[in-house]
């Protein structure tokens, strides 16, 4: 695989794992082309909507043609644009997510006071720390990492060794910030926790 431009806006990662770059205060979402279902992590802004659909159109598929979409945490920098997939994708997220993004909770979602006008919506499904969903060539397993806020997950697949952290880690190692319904505690275990993992892996590798 190439290495793409810098300002590329479409970066493919692992064979059919797809990076769709926003612009700030917007997350970067991901598509992953599964044998069975296409499935986008996070959404990023509403009023990144449009790019998000035309990058799409550019990987062949057309928004209606997302099957699934897992939302790390309820932030509106990460489910803005999630109302225009609603009525023909299943929505997934953590119960404490969910909950907050059932109620609309303005206090921890802040899209209406940061970012252009959406629809609500709501998960059709909760997501469970160690749930794994299967897509054929790929199997995500989720892992609850509170901290930067109460309902963040981190997606972890094994065979191409990524590890979608949403906002529980940031580009490059960075650490996030506390917001609303997160705390510190839960972020320092969180943290442990995947390094745990990371450890556990190593040895794995130098084993094998």
């Amino acid at each position: 695989m190439s290495v793409p431009p810098r300002d590329a806006k479409i970066v493919e990662l692992k064979p059919d794992v797809f990076q769709l770059r926003s612009e700030r205060p917007g997350s970067h979402v991901y598509l992953i082309k599964g044998l069975t279902k296409n499935v986008l992590i996070d959404t990023g802004t509403a009023s990144n909507y449009s790019n998000l659909a035309q990058g799409l159109v550019e990987l062949g598929l057309q928004p209606s043609q997302i099957h699934l979409v897992i939302l790390t945490h309820e932030h509106f920098d990460h489910t803005g644009a999630c109302s225009h997939f609603f009525e023909t994708a299943v929505i997934g997220a953590h119960p404490l997510a969910a909950n907050k993004i059932s109620l609309q909770d303005e206090f921890v979602m802040m899209g209406k006071y940061l970012d252009g006008a959406s629809k609500p919506f709501r998960a059709d499904i909760w997501l469970q720390d160690s749930s794994v969903i299967d897509l054929g060539n790929y199997r995500i397993t989720v892992i609850h990492t509170p901290g930067h806020c109460s309902g963040c997950i981190c997606l972890y697949e094994p065979n191409m060794r990524v590890l979608f952290t949403g906002d529980t880690v940031l580009a490059g190692g960075v650490l996030s910030g506390i917001l609303g319904s997160g705390n510190v505690s839960d972020y320092i275990v969180s943290l442990q926790r995947l390094s745990a993992m990371r450890k556990s892996y190593r040895k794995f590798s130098r084993a094998s």
